[in-house]
């Protein structure tokens, strides 16, 4: 899910890398080639996994939790990667 972050480009790339290191002893978590970034407007059930990044606060509406919790709900799998060195 993009939330602006300036270091985006470098924790999409780190999270990339993760994937490629675990793909040996847990199969089902497999990447795609390319990771994208994910709109609250598009289906998160298609995903296994979301990475949420970023060093601002994370403030969700109503629509946005409401997606978010359906999704862990129905067992997908959130990686939060934070911040901080404040």
């Amino acid at each position: 899910i993009n939330s602006g972050d300036e270091d985006c480009s470098r924790n999409f790339f780190n999270l990339t890398y993760l994937l490629r290191a675990v793909e040996d002893i847990y199969p089902a978590l497999k990447g795609v080639e390319t990771v994208s970034r994910v709109t609250w407007d598009g289906d998160l059930h298609f995903y296994d996994l979301l990475y949420l990044t970023g060093r601002k606060s994370l403030s969700l509406n109503n629509h946005q939790f409401s997606k978010l919790s359906s999704y862990l709900n129905s067992g997908g799998t959130l990686l939060v990667d934070a911040d901080v060195q404040n």
